[in-house]
């Protein structure tokens, strides 16, 4: 049930886990829900300007989600299958062991369902390859409404974003295809700069 890629602020959280058969992990698909269309404005502080209280938005948007032991059973079959199977240990500049370790030392009885897609996401973010992921993709498959936190990691699947976007060479963002009524209202060739005034590239940082 797991799969950030940044967008502008419906935020995309990348976190599947796999699931375990004859103890290989499985490939998890899932089909994005349909954009909504006429979505309101947000009413008073958007959810970028809401920084201090992150946290606090994506445990109550997702819930406590499942008990300690099932959380501690995804992590660790996803490690298992990244033991056995992941070809590129050498290449990494940091102890894949002690990454482990950091990011179970974060699971526990009161880690949220959006917490812990984050922790999955993170974990495979980390090893800087973009065929390895981790999604839920219940939470990344929501609807795109405006506050919603969402953030996809270290993925080229765009189906849910509704929009295919290229940086320029002055570091710009692009615009070439997007879904009709996009809940952005973008239209192909808008140049995306930042939102709210910050640079894309800072928001990327500070999201990540």
């Amino acid at each position: 049930m797991f799969r950030i890629l940044p967008h502008i602020l419906v935020l995309l959280f990348n976190y599947a886990f796999a699931q375990e058969t004859e103890n290989y992990p499985t490939p998890d698909f899932f089909i994005p829900t349909q954009h909504e269309v006429g979505l309101t404005k947000i009413e008073g502080k958007s959810f970028y300007q809401q920084k201090e209280n992150w946290q606090d938005i994506i445990d109550l948007t997702w819930g406590p989600g499942l008990p300690l032991i099932e959380k501690q059973n995804i992590f660790n079959t996803y490690v298992k299958a990244l033991d056995e199977e992941f070809p590129l240990f050498p290449n990494l500049s940091f102890s894949w062991d002690s990454l482990k370790t950091h990011y179970l030392n974060q699971i526990t009885s009161t880690t949220s369902k959006g917490r812990f897609a984050a922790i999955m996401g993170h974990l495979a973010y980390k090893l800087k390859d973009l065929h390895t992921h981790a999604r839920n993709t219940e939470v990344l498959s929501s609807p795109l409404n405006p506050g919603t936190p969402i953030l996809v990691l270290g993925t080229t699947d765009v189906r849910h974003f509704g929009a295919v976007l290229t940086v320029g060479l002055d570091s710009s963002i692009i615009v070439l295809k997007v879904v009709d009524n996009h809940p952005l209202n973008l239209q192909p060739g808008d140049i995306i700069l930042g939102y709210e005034g910050v640079q894309w590239k800072v928001l990327v940082a500070e999201l990540l």
